[in-house]
């Protein structure tokens, strides 16, 4: 995927193809949920990311000085999300806010939308 310079490999498109065959993973954008090129990158930047690694140095590896790039290419997980979470957590402290959402399990208050889509005992439509 990366060289360890910043320099180019020539013959990726061959390595890659080759690589997903030996292990079973369909490749190429014409066969259905064939792996591309771009996948590796968006995986790769998203395990550096969740790792701590900063923008700049993912930037060096992947070629891209542009932050906004470099996040294109990273992704939220399940995990990441709770990471986050749990750090909103612990910054409020264990005080309910008193609009009944410390009730709610934290997936269906962070990925779940209601019957309505209205946020819940509050009746705002989410922005």
């Amino acid at each position: 995927m990366f060289t360890r310079a910043g320099g180019k490999v020539t013959d990726y498109y061959e390595i890659m193809r080759e690589c997903c065959q030996a292990i079973g993973v369909p490749y190429g954008q014409d066969i259905a949920g064939g792996s591309v090129t771009h996948d590796a990158r968006h995986t790769a930047v998203t395990r550096m990311l969740q790792a701590g690694q900063d923008l700049a140095t993912i930037g060096s590896i992947i070629g891209h000085q542009d932050k906004t790039l470099v996040l294109h290419y990273g992704h939220a997980s399940v995990e990441s999300r709770h990471r986050a979470m749990r750090v909103l957590e612990n910054f409020a402290g264990h005080q309910s806010p008193g609009l009944g959402v410390d009730k709610m399990e934290i997936d269906g208050l962070i990925y779940g939308v209601n019957a309505r889509g209205l946020v819940p005992e509050v009746g705002l439509e989410p922005t």
